[in-house]
């Protein structure tokens, strides 16, 4: 995967460790686990650069933002990139439980957008009340 797709795979999954407003560091390590397992480690990777650009995002656009992101990243991945985005956001959803209906709505709208099927992985989840 290029640096750009991990950029973009990394503002999406950004985007869902604070759309619940409880991000965690917990959070913060499995993201450092996407860019380690797609760039072998994070030293060419400008966190700094990219958070600053996140952190901008006024209040309320995250969710216009990261359906940009979601646009960019399916221009350019595979299947296989785009599965493993997918999976990569459940876990961090899934990370502060319960998922809460922000989260599940953002996750439906990225994997619809992807063309990735995720009513098994929410069926699993399903038996948890959303906030």
């Amino acid at each position: 995967m290029n640096i750009e797709l991990v950029r973009l795979g990394y503002k999406i999954l950004m985007v869902f460790t604070i759309v619940d407003g409880r991000y965690t560091v917990k959070e913060g390590s499995f993201l450092v686990k996407y860019i380690e397992k797609h760039l072998g480690s994070i030293n060419d990777f400008d966190l700094d650069v990219q958070n600053s650009e996140l952190l901008s995002i006024p209040t309320g656009a995250h969710y216009e933002m990261c359906m940009g992101f979601t646009d960019r990243f399916n221009q350019q991945a595979t299947e296989e990139d785009k599965i493993d985005l997918i999976y990569y956001a459940f876990e961090i959803i899934n990370i502060t439980e319960p998922m809460t209906a922000k989260e599940e709505e953002l996750f439906r709208e990225v994997s619809d957008h992807l063309g990735i099927d995720v009513s098994d992985m929410l069926t699993a989840t399903s038996g948890e009340d959303l906030q």
